[in-house]
Order: C-alpha cells, then structure tokens, then sequence
C-alpha cells in the first residue's frame, strides 16, 4: 500500500461544497485510508485473540495448581 498524496485538500484550487463525492485525489485517500484502517482492525482483533488465548492457557494452569495437577 503505497500512500497517496496526503492532505488532497489542503490549498486545493478546486475545493466547493460536497466536492469529496466527485474529487478523485480525495477518492483514492480515502480508498487508502480505508486499506489501512482494515488492516490496523485486523492486527487489533488478531491480538486480543492471541491475549484471549494466552489468558485461558493461564486460567488452566492455575486451576491444574490449585487441584493439585500438573
């Protein structure tokens, strides 16, 4: 994902009102700023699976040690 031109709007000669339904530089950040928010929600949900998982495995090792287990 190669980033597009950031700020598209800052200083734009051809910013109007509602011009983001129709600007194509202001399209394509918006297509990249939605790649990489999907991503960052991936990554976040891939970690707290991994904290969920990493959590249970404790919880047993403790109930294992309380009852006497290994």
């Amino acid at each position: 994902m190669t980033k597009p031109v950031s700020r598209c709007c800052k200083d734009c000669k051809t910013r109007s009102v509602n011009c983001h339904a129709t600007c194509e530089k202001y399209l394509e950040y918006r297509k990249w700023r939605s790649e990489v928010n999907a991503a960052r929600q991936k990554e976040r949900i891939k970690d707290t699976l991994e904290v969920q998982r990493l959590q249970k495995a404790k919880n047993i090792m403790l109930l294992k040690r309380q009852r006497g287990m290994r």
